[in-house]
């Protein structure tokens, strides 16, 4: 009889497992019929759709760090900057295209950092992101200033800039030394912090005459190296492939060659 009880009581301990493990495994396959969002927009749709389910309240808990999902909205980006950036403008304008986005630029010769400082309630960089309302903000300064000496004091002028972009995603393009500089570089990434500058100065590109500005091809280099950091490594990813059309080759290039940047 006692033999009999065993037996019997580890029939039904057996069962209970297989109960379990047959239940557990209906409750994984069912949540994982359910896609998980991946994208920004896709994650930002479901927790609206879903806002009292569990999966909701679990994808929310979670720590989703924004800056390693790229963007794939279409962007309208802005892009400022000196005579470097009139320069990369013409491959951005390409990339921008193939990619959906709208490429406004305000690039001017000689352009400085200085020439952007202003009130932090009115200067001209907040005064133009209100006018033109971007969702993405590209900044491409710094060659005119690259030898200062005034560190301290632009210290203080990158903070202004920073401040005045207020909410808009900026990436800060460093400009593409031809020599060394006297930190200026060193501390506009450090201002910018991680993820939003993009240093050039160590960037081998082909230089056009003035030994200063790159050459037609030297530009889609630099931005090719460019967009594929912002897609892959900055802090603020937005969809930005490589066009997949050929470059043609201008004979005549409506860039015209500065004794400043």
């Amino acid at each position: 009889m006692s033999d009999n009880y065993k037996l019997t009581r580890w029939v039904l301990f057996g069962f209970i497992i297989l109960i379990l493990l047959l239940g557990y495994s209906l409750w994984d396959n069912a949540t994982e019929s359910t896609p998980r969002p991946q994208s920004l927009e896709e994650i930002e749709a479901y927790l609206a759709q879903n806002k009292d389910s569990l999966g909701a309240e679990l994808l929310s808990s979670q720590a989703i760090d924004s800056s390693q999902i790229i963007d794939t909205r279409p962007q309208l980006i802005l892009f400022i900057g000196d005579s470097m950036a009139q320069g990369l403008e013409i491959p951005l304008k390409k990339y921008a295209a193939f990619n959906g986005h709208q490429l406004n630029t305000i690039a001017k010769q000689s352009a400085t950092i200085v020439s952007w400082v202003g009130s932090d309630s009115t200067g001209r960089l907040r005064q133009t992101l209100q006018e033109l309302k971007p969702s993405y903000l590209i900044i491409c300064l710094g060659a005119n200033e690259l030898m200062t000496n005034g560190l301290e004091v632009y210290e203080g002028y990158i903070r202004n800039i920073i401040k005045q972009s207020g909410n808009t995603k900026l990436i800060w393009v460093g400009p593409p030394n031809w020599r060394k500089d006297n930190g200026l570089t060193d501390l506009i990434a450090k201002e910018l912090g991680a993820g939003r500058y993009f240093s050039s100065k160590d960037l081998t590109l082909p230089r056009a005459g003035d030994g200063i500005h790159p050459t037609y091809q030297g530009y889609f280099a630099w931005a090719d190296t460019l967009t594929q950091w912002i897609r892959e490594e900055s802090q603020h990813k937005i969809l930005l492939e490589k066009p997949q059309t050929p470059v043609k080759e201008i004979d005549s290039l409506n860039l015209k060659e500065a004794k400043r940047p």
